[in-house]
């Protein structure tokens, strides 16, 4: 089982996740807690992944809050997409 980390848009309706972990001390990781609260709009930290970007942004001229959530997956169960050219 691994835990995610979860950040659900004021709607509830899209989320975006990262792989729950510690970050490794260094000034260029913030762990899954950094990239989690830059993406809901909370502690602006930096280096962070482009998801949490483009999530922030995505949502960020809005005055609704968004919310975190932490749950266990079987990552053993995940099916794969097949890729189709455009």
């Amino acid at each position: 089982m691994t835990k995610l980390v979860l950040v659900w848009n004021p709607a509830k309706t899209e989320c975006v996740g990262f792989v729950e972990r510690e970050p490794n001390g260094s000034t260029w990781d913030c762990g899954s807690g950094g990239d989690a609260e830059h993406a809901g709009g909370g502690e602006k930290w930096n280096p962070v992944s482009t998801l949490a970007d483009t999530f922030r942004e995505q949502y960020e001229d809005t005055d609704d809050e968004c919310h975190l959530q932490v749950i266990e997956v079987d990552e053993t169960e995940a099916t794969p997409i097949e890729r189709v050219e455009d």
